[in-house]
C-alpha cells in the first residue's frame, strides 16, 4: 500500500511537471513568434512611409510644373477673352432666335386634336352623331361580340354607364365593329346591358380612328378634343380615375 501511495504521488508530480514545462514552452514559443512577426510589420510600415514620401515629392513637383504652365496659359487666355466676348454677343442673338423658334414649334405640338365626327345608327335604327355629345366627356369604346376581352370588360362599362347616366357630364358610347344587328341585340339582352351601342356596318368609323385591334377606348373632352386612348381591356376603376382627372 505504501509503495502504491508513493507511486501515485510520483505520478501526480510528474503530471504537474509536464504541465508546467508545457506552459513554459508555449510561452516562449509564442513570444518568439510574435517577435518574428513584429519586424516584418515594422519593415512594411517603413517601406510604405518611404513610398508615401516619394509620392509626396512627386506631387510637389507636378504641382510646381502645373503652376508654371498655368502662368504661361494666363497670358494666352487674356488675349482670347476679348474674342470670346465678341462671339458671345453674336451667339446670344442666335440663341434668342432659336428659343423663339422652339416656342413656336412647342405651341404647334400642343394644338388639340379634334376627334373625327361621325353619324351611325344604334341597334334600334336611330341615327346618332358624336357631336350630339359635345359638352360631355365621352368614352368611345370599340368592340365586338366575338372579342373575348371586349365581352370581359362589358360589365365594368355598364356599371360606369349607369353611374354617368345619373348626371349629365359624361357618357359611355360604344361602337360595334361590323356585326349582324340581331346578334348584337341578343348579346345586349342576354347580358342586361343598357349602354348605347352604335353599329359600324361598313367599318367606316373604325377606319377613321385607325382601329387595328379591339377593344380600345378613346377619351374625348367636352370640346371634342382627344385626350388619349386606352388600348386593350379596361375596367371601372381606370375609367373613373380618368374621368376624375379631367372633369
Amino acid at each position: 500500500m505504501r509503495k502504491a501511495g508513493n507511486l501515485a504521488i510520483w505520478v501526480i508530480i510528474s503530471v504537474i511537471a509536464v504541465f508546467v514545462l508545457y506552459k513554459v514552452y508555449n510561452h516562449f514559443v509564442a513570444k518568439a513568434q510574435m517577435e518574428m512577426i513584429r519586424p516584418q510589420v515594422s519593415d512594411n510600415m517603413e517601406d510604405n512611409n518611404g513610398q508615401k514620401d516619394l509620392k509626396s515629392e512627386n506631387l510637389r513637383q507636378d504641382s510646381n510644373s502645373e503652376n508654371n504652365i498655368e502662368g504661361k496659359n494666363d497670358e494666352s487666355k487674356d488675349s482670347e477673352g476679348a474674342d470670346k466676348d465678341k462671339e458671345s454677343g453674336e451667339n446670344e442673338l442666335n440663341d434668342d432666335e432659336e428659343v423663339k423658334d422652339e416656342n413656336k414649334s412647342s405651341e404647334e405640338n400642343n394644338e388639340k386634336i379634334i376627334a373625327p365626327d361621325f353619324t351611325l345608327e344604334d341597334i334600334n335604327g336611330k341615327k346618332v352623331s358624336l357631336s350630339d355629345y359635345r359638352g360631355k366627356i365621352v368614352f368611345l369604346n370599340f368592340w365586338a361580340t366575338w372579342c373575348q376581352y371586349c365581352v370581359m370588360e362589358m360589365p365594368d362599362l355598364e356599371k360606369v354607364h349607369q353611374g354617368f347616366s345619373k348626371g349629365d357630364d359624361a357618357v359611355i358610347l360604344t361602337v360595334n365593329s361590323d356585326e349582324d344587328p340581331e346578334k348584337v341585340k341578343k348579346f345586349i339582352k342576354d347580358n342586361n346591358l343598357t349602354l348605347p351601342v352604335l353599329m359600324d356596318y361598313a367599318y367606316e368609323v373604325n377606319w377613321m380612328y385607325g382601329i387595328s385591334s379591339i377593344p380600345v377606348t378613346f377619351v374625348i373632352g367636352r370640346d371634342g378634343s382627344v385626350y388619349g386612348a386606352i388600348p386593350g381591356m379596361t375596367n371601372k376603376d381606370t375609367l373613373l380615375n380618368i374621368y376624375e382627372s379631367i372633369k
